[in-house]
């Protein structure tokens, strides 16, 4: 991204223009305000979502934190969390703690330094976690919020960073990029999107050196996922097979041939041709399925008893398919990942979740009145939220941020950062995707949210340089933004 350790210049230009607007906020007025919102908040979604609400995913991650026994198929990281919170905060009530925590502390840190620059308008940015979007599924025990949560602290704290090389904010970082590994650790895929915040959070005077130590960043956060999984001894269930399968369905859909791997029957290969595939997702094909969709789980189960699952052999048929049709890959990928940003599934509501009482596992009790708002409002009104409006407000807020880079606050830059990681990690599963949960896009949803309130702040309160222009930005800004918006705009529009 080629962001610069630090723009003297900005931060009291910024902080002058906005004096004479708004009056200066007392700070302990201020820290006494914010605290109180951010505990309201964190008691607010403890509440509404005690004790924490789980899927089959979370169901089968909870058994493993209590077996001390952990395999790939997902990421075991959460599982040896949740394992250490068990003795002190049993069921799920540790992991609604912590997420719930993340959450509002990391939009109180955001609150924290917007009041310092706008006044009391940087209470704003407490509307995120309300959001149905948001709020939608803050209080179940996924992956997806855990990564989300994580790496939402974690900006709150890089963006009270500045930037200067004293032991605060030394330590501030190193802490911040602790989070964002763990982030990292419990969605693995969101490793490419760790790149931007990295970026900020190792940011020097040369740019070149800023991108190193990013890089090196991202090659230890793969090492420490490879090695733990050694350290604990973590099974291998192929999880990464799944990915295959999907793809394989796909060009065999759209070559009209199997493109499997085996021994078939003719009905079996024309029910792989004419049925399996959908856009939504490939469970179908791992597990029985109720009509309209076809039962495809004969596929795993007879790629398992030929020996192929997991197997160097359907590695190499998955890649040769791949590259002897391209159009037909890439075709099939469009078609779920347009459905993802589209018409994504909400996947089990928290009304159809379970719950944890007392160390077993069963169906939630009945909710209190405002649970079930709560869950009427964000259930609901999530549907108008859809990922490919957020991608769109996105690239709206890059722009804006490119244009006025020579003269934008170190806060603005860093929204920018998150920009970044949030449209990359959207990306993430154009070519890793296998469903089209709209969990999936949660933390895009964060990110995008608070960095569009950041902009809208400043923009309401600030006038950029006279003369500053789409080509101010330095070179490798410039250059990452228009490959991000490229590469939403294709896979979000092209048409299949």
């Amino acid at each position: 991204m080629g962001i610069q350790a630090s723009q003297p210049h900005s931060e009291s230009t910024m902080s002058n223009a906005l004096q004479p607007k708004f009056p200066v906020v007392q700070i302990k007025n201020c820290r006494l305000i914010l605290t109180a919102l951010a505990i309201a908040g964190f008691l607010f979604n403890f509440y509404v979502f005690y004790p924490g609400f789980l899927t089959s995913d979370a169901v089968d991650q909870y058994s493993q934190a209590l077996r001390h026994q952990y395999s790939d198929w997902h990421p075991p990281f959460m599982a040896m969390l949740w394992s250490t919170l068990l003795p002190v905060l049993p069921d799920a009530i540790g992991m609604l703690a912590l997420i719930s925590a993340g959450l509002w502390g990391g939009v109180a840190l955001f609150a924290f330094r917007l009041t310092s620059q706008v006044s009391y308008r940087g209470l704003l940015v407490f509307v995120v976690p309300l959001l149905p979007v948001v709020l939608n599924f803050s209080g179940m025990i996924w992956k997806d919020v855990l990564h989300a949560a994580l790496w939402t602290l974690a900006c709150g704290i890089l963006i009270n960073d500045d930037g200067k090389a004293r032991p605060a904010s030394i330590l501030i970082r190193a802490l911040s990029v602790l989070l964002i590994l763990a982030g990292t650790l419990a969605r693995p895929n969101s490793i490419f999107a760790s790149f931007p915040l990295l970026v900020w959070a190792l940011r020097d005077e040369s740019t070149w050196k800023t991108m190193g130590r990013a890089v090196v960043a991202v090659c230890l956060f793969a090492a420490a996922a490879v090695g733990l999984n050694k350290l604990m001894d973590v099974g291998r269930d192929q999880a990464e097979t799944s990915i295959q399968i999907y793809n394989l369905g796909g060009i065999s859909h759209y070559t009209g041939k199997n493109a499997f791997p085996g021994t078939w029957t003719p009905e079996e290969s024309k029910k792989i041709t004419d049925e399996c595939f959908t856009r939504h997702s490939w469970d179908n094909y791992i597990w029985s399925a109720a009509p309209p969709r076809a039962d495809c789980s004969f596929v795993t189960q007879k790629l398992r008893d030929q020996g192929f699952w997991g197997s160097a052999e359907l590695t190499r048929v998955w890649l040769d398919q791949i590259i002897s049709h391209p159009k037909e890959y890439l075709q099939s990928r469009l078609q779920s990942y347009q459905n993802f940003l589209r018409k994504p599934t909400q996947g089990r509501s928290i009304k159809d979740a379970a719950t944890i009482v007392g160390g077993e596992v069963q169906k939630a009790p009945k909710h209190s009145l405002l649970t079930v708002a709560v869950i009427a409002y964000s259930t609901e009104l999530a549907k108008v939220f859809r990922p490919w409006v957020f991608c769109f407000i996105a690239i709206a807020c890059m722009a804006w941020v490119v244009s006025r880079w020579r003269s934008a606050s170190n806060t603005i830059q860093f929204s920018y950062a998150m920009l970044c990681s949030a449209t990359i990690y959207a990306l993430s599963y154009f070519p890793l995707g296998v469903a089209s949960d709209l969990r999936y896009f949660y933390w895009s949803y964060i990110s995008i949210s608070i960095a569009a309130v950041v902009i809208y702040l400043n923009a309401a309160s600030h006038r950029s340089r006279q003369g500053e222009s789409w080509r101010s930005a330095p070179i490798g800004i410039s250059l990452s933004c228009a490959l991000i918006v490229v590469g939403l705009l294709i896979t979000a529009l092209f048409p299949v």
